[in-house]
């Protein structure tokens, strides 16, 4: 270590280059760069970390180091455009971008691996480049408040989190990501993006929010929740291969869906919760749903509602139309006397009175049955649910930023 650093001291003085002083070896170390001549850097591998000094203004490349197993952190850095580094291929803690206002591109075309990536408030940031191979290995990453219209250039396989929000410019995403062992979460970027997750099988939470399209061929299994809500453009939901939801499925507050898909699904360890989708007319989408281990809860103008493989409802059951969904409502009467609704069951057909509001006249269609003493208001509780405990603590975090 120390031969490549007088070597590349030497360099650089016959180069009449300025070197950066730094003690390469130590772990617990911050060095500061303070304009683009300290960021260059005579260590192959930075045991410690790396920060830029607020003042820090133009392009700046970070030249020398391969490594660095510390973080790169750089904050509030107002004037900075332009950060980029031909040498790093690795960043084991940290890469951190935070409040960085007229920054316009980042180039790492080498970097391979970064432990987290958190790039929060670069209301400019339009280019990324990772190279023709881009980085294949992170734990966890939050991209929000950037200009960028795609995320080309992140080939992962396997991430902890995943959270896209707030890129009003964001248009694409398409990645080879298998498995996500924590959350995906996607919030209000452009109403028209379109996301594509072709390798998914396992995921722990999904949230989608503010997507054009979202296309999941292969997941078969989410271990917590999955939840599409409060979108404008997505037509349609599939997800053909999924069997089993550990915990909610919520489909609620999307203006423009007309279809739901996911007829493989066989269990679901909480709650249903569908409401709040003004075109969708029918609820036929779930073939092979056997067991609801909560509450079921489906409103809107529906004219069919059907569960032909339910067998097994531990909560309440609420079905409310302002359509005719009578029909419907005599099946789930039988299943309710059956015992296999288990919870209070609540099927009203043809009222004003649903949540995706309406003025058609109330009309006899309406039946009622108790099996336990759950209340009404007990299937928008249970079906709410764990996924969105992940969702409201980032969204609180994101407000404090």
């Amino acid at each position: 270590m120390h031969g490549f650093k007088v070597a590349a001291a030497a360099a650089a003085v016959f180069a009449g280059a300025a070197i950066a002083d730094v003690d390469c070896d130590n772990s617990t170390a911050t060095y500061t760069i303070t304009d683009a001549a300290s960021a260059t850097i005579a260590c192959e591998t930075i045991k410690g970390s790396i920060a830029f000094a607020t003042s820090v203004a133009g392009s700046v490349t970070i030249d020398g180091p391969e490594a660095i197993e510390g973080d790169v952190i750089i904050n509030n850095a107002t004037q900075l455009t332009g950060l980029s580094s031909t040498s790093v291929t690795k960043i084991s803690g940290n890469f951190e971008l935070n409040e960085v206002q007229i920054l316009e591109s980042i180039n790492f075309p080498n970097l391979r691996s970064v432990g987290q990536l958190t790039w929060i408030a670069l209301p400019t940031l339009d280019t990324v480049n990772f190279g023709t191979s881009g980085v294949t290995t992170v734990s966890s990453i939050r991209i929000s408040n950037t200009f960028i219209s795609t995320l080309e250039g992140m080939d992962l396989v396997s991430v902890d989190t995943f959270q896209i929000d707030n890129n009003r410019n964001l248009k694409t995403w398409s990645t080879g990501l298998k498995n996500i062992t924590g959350s995906l979460i996607i919030a209000s970027n452009g109403a028209n993006l379109e996301i594509s997750l072709p390798n998914l099988t396992l995921a722990k939470d999904i949230d989608v929010r503010s997507v054009k399209s979202f296309s999941m061929p292969l997941l078969a299994t989410v271990s917590n929740g999955i939840a599409f809500s409060n979108t404008t453009n997505l037509e349609s939901i599939s997800a053909p291969k999924l069997t089993t939801v550990g915990q909610s499925v919520a489909i609620n507050g999307n203006e423009a869906l007309t279809n739901i898909s996911m007829n493989a699904l066989t269990t679901i360890g909480g709650g249903l919760t569908i409401t709040n989708n003004d075109k969708l007319e029918s609820v036929n989408g779930f073939e092979k749903l056997n067991k609801v281990a909560g509450a079921v809860n489906v409103r809107g103008n529906l004219t069919e509602v059907s569960f032909p493989s339910l067998n097994d409802v531990k909560g309440t059951f609420d079905v409310i139309s302002t359509a005719d969904v009578s029909e419907s409502c005599t099946t789930f009467k039988k299943l309710s006397s059956s015992g296999k609704i288990q919870g209070k069951l609540t099927c009203t057909s043809a009222t004003a009175d649903s949540t995706t509001g309406g003025s058609k006249p109330l009309s006899s269609g309406s039946s009622s049955s108790n099996s336990s003493g759950s209340s009404d208001n007990a299937a928008g509780t249970q079906s709410s649910n764990a996924i969105f405990l992940s969702v409201a603590i980032a969204g609180a975090i994101a407000a404090l930023l």
